[in-house]
């Protein structure tokens, strides 16, 4: 069962642009307990040196209108979003007439529906070149989705004060046993789960198919194999997603099909 529902249209006075992106993400409100959808469209008129128009539109689900939000600077969303605690937070690069600036973190209160964009300090761009965000001890912090298991350690930017914009560098050593566990594996980050640890997934399914979790606090790391894929292709990609939970009773609201 899966529910469906519009995308806000573009209106008549942007029906000729030399470039359009719309992307989407998904936030929780944990005090109203509402589940909202945000979509953040770009769009140049004219040439790529032309005005640029930035839109951001929310919907409720269990609603049916898409509401118009204001107070964001035009920005260019990259990689996924991650929301905890209210808040959804994305990578994006500023946009100024159709030319990508500078990197931001860009922080979504899903109840008030306001924006703010954090500052990147520049040495975290030395260390992480694509950045992965994730859940740190009730903060948001960046790796790198580069950075493989094979590595020696992994470099960490949280953000430990929001109000004053202000990040720490962590470095964790890998445990040494690693190349016991996960010989010859070439696996990512792809996010925290509930327990706090950071989980490695490949980029595409080897035999036999293993997901890594490495303890932050402990620095233990300990290997979950995923049984019933023998017949999978050692060239399927492999999708990851983190605490994910089933339930059999619909949105409110939502038309749904089977």
């Amino acid at each position: 069962m899966y529910a469906t529902f519009g995308l806000p249209r573009i209106t008549e006075r942007y029906a000729s642009f030399s470039y359009y992106q719309q992307m989407h993400s998904f936030g929780f409100d944990p005090v109203e307990r509402k589940h909202k959808v945000l979509s953040t469209r770009v769009i140049i008129m004219g040439g790529l040196d032309g005005r640029l128009i930035m839109e951001s539109w929310v919907l409720t689900l269990g609603t049916e209108k898409w509401r118009q939000v204001e107070g964001c600077a035009a920005n260019d969303k990259k990689g996924r979003e991650v929301c905890f605690d209210g808040v959804v937070y994305y990578m994006a690069w500023s946009c100024l007439h159709g030319v990508h600036g500078d990197d931001y973190l860009v922080a979504f209160d899903v109840r008030t529906e306001s924006f703010r964009m954090v500052t990147i300090p520049a040495e975290a761009h030395k260390d992480i070149h694509r950045a992965l965000l994730i859940k740190f001890e009730k903060h948001v912090a960046m790796v790198d989705r580069n950075k493989a298991l094979s590595c020696e350690e992994i470099i960490m930017w949280i953000l430990e004060d929001f109000d004053q914009e202000i990040w720490k560098k962590r470095a964790f050593s890998l445990p040494s046993y690693w190349k016991e566990i996960a010989p010859d594996r070439r696996v990512f980050p792809v996010g925290t789960v509930r327990s706090g640890e950071l989980l490695f997934a490949p980029r595409t399914l080897s035999k036999p198919v293993c997901m890594f979790y490495y303890n932050l606090k402990t620095n233990g790391l300990r290997r979950s194999e995923i049984c019933g894929l023998d017949d999978v292709s050692p060239e399927f990609c492999a999708l990851t997603f983190l605490n994910h939970v089933e339930s059999l009773l619909s949105p409110r609201g939502l038309p749904c099909r089977k």
